[in-house]
């Protein structure tokens, strides 16, 4: 589920007009709209990155009625360390950690900070063009987002005080990929709410239209699975995410049926010096 979580966010912002600029020239059409979006997303990016927060993730396991047959909740902090970002588990089902656990996630650390400490120049210069390479790959799909989509300008909508344009997404058919992960987006239809101000992207609803696979055997997505992405201003600079939600009916190892409903909530923004 966790590179769904990573590539479901499928359209981003921009900023560059000036206060209240937006409200009082015509609405352009939905596709400049979401190419000056998808021009921002770099930016925006860049200034998440000297951020921590909070990330609490609950995933219940459900019934064929929806009824939940069991459920995990884990807490964790994210934080930038040694150019990249950490995760260290601070909760699970809303409590302090176990004893046992709190070792395993210590060690966890010391390992991981050790290792940074003593690598060489050479080592974090690999290290780092293999995580800019990650960060390529796992975003490469929005260079293909335009080309994948007719869009349609659905109205407007005021959401959390911010004005902002509803564009609908559907996959177009003589679509043909050309970057990683671009073969997923003929699979997925969506509703996005982009802010008039500045054209940041501030919520998306995204829809599987066809089955999607996660890596060869791990799991098949059903089509009908939803997901919901929201994002928040934060210190009136950046736009975080604030909440995720993902209700999907998959097909686990080829062999296993199950329903899932993920839930992923964001807080506690601090920008470190």
């Amino acid at each position: 589920m966790r590179r769904f979580l990573k590539i479901c966010p499928a359209v981003l912002a921009f900023a560059s007009l000036m206060p209240g600029l937006a409200a009082q020239q015509p609405a352009p059409d939905a596709r400049e709209i979401i190419r000056r979006a998808l021009e921002a997303e770099e930016q925006n990016g860049l200034l998440t990155r000297p951020y921590t927060w909070k990330q609490r993730e609950v995933e219940k396991q459900l019934d064929a009625g929806g009824a939940v047959k069991s459920q995990e909740a884990k807490t964790w902090k994210i934080s930038p360390l040694y150019d990249e970002r950490y995760a260290r588990l601070t909760r699970k089902n809303d409590k302090a950690l176990e004893p046992r656990d709190q070792r395993r996630e210590d060690e966890r650390f010391e390992k991981f900070a050790a290792k940074r400490k003593s690598e060489t120049s050479a080592e974090r210069q690999s290290r780092l063009d293999d995580l800019k390479k990650e960060r390529d790959e796992s975003r490469g799909f929005l260079r293909d987002f335009p080309n994948a989509y007719d869009f349609r300008l659905a109205g407007e909508e005021q959401i959390d005080g911010n004005a902002t344009w509803v564009i609908d997404a559907t996959p177009r058919r003589d679509f043909h990929p050309t970057q990683p992960h671009g073969d997923l987006l003929p699979k997925i239809k969506g509703r996005l709410w982009i802010e008039k101000r500045g054209y940041h992207w501030v919520r998306v609803d995204a829809e599987a239209v066809d089955t999607i696979a996660i890596g060869v055997v791990i799991a098949r997505i059903h089509p009908g699975s939803r997901g919901r992405f929201e994002r928040m201003l934060v210190n009136n600079e950046v736009w975080m995410p604030r909440r995720f939600y993902f209700n999907a009916g998959a097909r686990v190892a080829l062999v296993k049926s199950v329903m899932v409903e993920q839930i992923v909530e964001f807080s506690d923004f601090r920008k470190q010096q």
